[in-house]
């Protein structure tokens, strides 16, 4: 297994990289707008849901919606919506970069007080699930090793190579169309060529120590984006945190309440829902609006990939359509 995801993220760098030094990332272009919207409205929804799957600590699916209201677990996700959507009121209210994490960092307080209120221990919490984990105590830092080369069955991994060409694509696609997205939310061109070299190479990077597969993270992006922490600096305190976490355990991130956590992904839902569900109402086209809306529908059944091909190929319908209307240009000599 080891072998099979190193194997996946060498080839993933590489052709990444190839794509990139070829100069191919100007193929999302090609993408039209409704599609880009259909796909930020579809990573709202998904976002949504796994942050009440984050609260409750259940599969949320329409078959096992039932569950949510049971009365031990409706209270853990009720909470986080609540706080989610304040995240979402005083966001729109108040433009300051401390705005969210003052925000977090009250959250915890206010539950830790009522912990305090309610005399509740944090293993008591962690044990009824209001915290996250448990997480190894001990460092997870465990470099790869010849080992797992030498002993690898490579018959298996051969026979991975369909599911491996699929990891490509939906590789490729999602740096391109992330990237896509993030033009349309920081209004600015990205050198999409650019993206591919860097995600390529961060892909290899990560194949030497055993990791998986990555690229742009859309909804962290947003995030700090909207928090107006526009900065370099952003990305290597975040890399600076994750290479404690790796080295001396993640321990700490137990007395992390599950209620907060879930509802900073229901606040960066609800924005990319508000932006493409209830925004593009008033600034799109009804056909254009109708692709989003299918692509979203799409994406919340059958997942991303599903709702990119259909929202393309309803664009191109469209297209098809309104070019048949126009007149016929003639020439009068």
């Amino acid at each position: 297994v080891v072998a099979a995801i190193t194997v996946a993220s060498l080839t993933n760098g590489i052709f990444l990289s190839a794509l990139g030094f070829f100069k191919l990332g100007g193929l999302i272009r090609f993408i039209p707008y409704p599609v880009i919207g259909g796909f930020l409205a579809g990573t709202g929804w998904l976002l949504v849901r796994g942050s009440i799957g984050v609260m409750s600590g259940l599969h949320v699916s329409l078959d096992e919606i039932q569950h949510l209201f049971e009365a031990a677990v409706i209270l853990k996700w009720t909470f986080g919506v609540l706080f989610g959507i304040l995240m979402v009121i005083v966001s729109h209210r108040v433009s300051h970069y401390l705005t969210m994490p003052v925000l977090l960092l009250g959250g915890v307080a206010l539950f830790y007080l009522v912990l305090l209120i309610g005399q509740w221990s944090p293993t008591e919490a962690r044990e009824a699930g209001w915290l996250l984990g448990p997480f190894p105590e001990a460092s997870m830092w465990k470099p790869l090793s010849v080992k797992a080369f030498s002993q690898a069955d490579w018959g298996a991994i051969s026979a991975q190579t369909g599911n491996l060409a699929t990891i490509l694509l939906i590789s490729v696609v999602s740096v391109l169309l992330n990237s896509g997205a993030l033009e349309l939310i920081v209004k600015k061109d990205i050198d999409l060529n650019r993206e591919l070299k860097v995600s390529g190479a961060a892909n290899l990077l990560v194949a030497m120590g055993g990791g998986t597969v990555g690229f742009h993270s859309l909804a962290i992006s947003r995030l700090v984006h909207k928090m107006g922490a526009n900065s370099r600096l952003v990305g290597v305190v975040a890399a600076i945190m994750c290479a404690l976490m790796l080295v001396f355990g993640t321990l700490v991130l137990e007395y992390f309440p599950r209620l907060i956590l879930g509802g900073l992904l229901f606040f960066l839902g609800m924005h990319f829902l508000v932006d493409w569900v209830y925004d593009a109402w008033f600034r799109l086209t009804r056909a254009d609006y109708f692709v989003v809306i299918m692509i979203l529908a799409f994406v919340a059944r059958f997942g991303y990939l599903h709702g990119v091909v259909v929202g393309i190929i309803a664009c191109v319908i469209l297209f098809l359509v309104n070019y048949s209307r126009v007149d016929v240009v003639k020439h009068t000599l």
